[in-house]
C-alpha cells in the first residue's frame, strides 16, 4: 500500500506535467495558432516531411496537448493522457530528429521519462479524479 507522501509526489508529478502540456497548448492558442504552425511549416522545409502533413500535425498538436495537459491536471483518463502524450512526444522526437535539432530531441526525451513515471506509478493516483471515481464505485 502506499503512503500519502508517494499519493502526493504522484500527484505533484502529475500535475507539474499537466500544466507544462497544458501551457504549451494554451500559450500557442493565445499567441495565433496559424503564427505555430507556420513557424513549424518553415522549420520542416528541407526535410522529407511535407506540408501537407506538417500543417494539419501542427494545428492538432497545440489542441491535443491543451487537452491532454488538463486531463493531466484533472487526473482523469490518466492513462489515456499518459500513453497520448508519449506518442505525441515520439512524434515530436521524430520530427526534431529529421531536423537534426538533437538539442530538442534531448529535451523531448526528459517528457518521455516523466510520461513513463506517470504510466509506471499510476496506482498512486490517488488525488484524482481517476481516484475519486474508483473509491466512489
Amino acid at each position: 500500500m502506499a503512503s500519502s507522501n508517494q499519493y502526493l509526489a504522484y500527484f505533484l508529478l502529475r500535475l507539474i506535467l499537466g500544466l507544462n502540456f497544458t501551457m504549451h497548448g494554451l500559450s500557442r492558442l493565445l499567441s495565433g495558432v496559424d503564427t505555430f504552425v507556420e513557424g513549424m511549416v518553415k522549420g520542416f522545409q528541407g526535410t522529407v516531411l511535407p506540408e501537407s502533413l506538417v500543417r494539419p500535425f501542427g494545428h492538432g498538436l497545440v489542441f491535443v496537448e491543451f487537452g491532454l495537459g488538463i486531463l493531466l491536471m484533472l487526473g482523469l483518463f490518466t492513462r489515456f493522457a499518459a500513453v497520448a502524450g508519449a506518442l505525441v512526444i515520439m512524434a515530436l522526437i521524430f520530427g526534431s530528429g529529421l531536423q537534426q535539432k538533437w538539442d530538442a530531441v534531448s529535451t523531448q526525451m526528459i517528457y518521455a521519462v516523466f510520461f513513463f513515471l506517470v504510466l509506471h506509478f499510476l496506482e498512486n493516483n490517488r488525488y484524482s479524479l481517476d481516484g475519486y471515481r474508483s473509491r466512489k464505485s
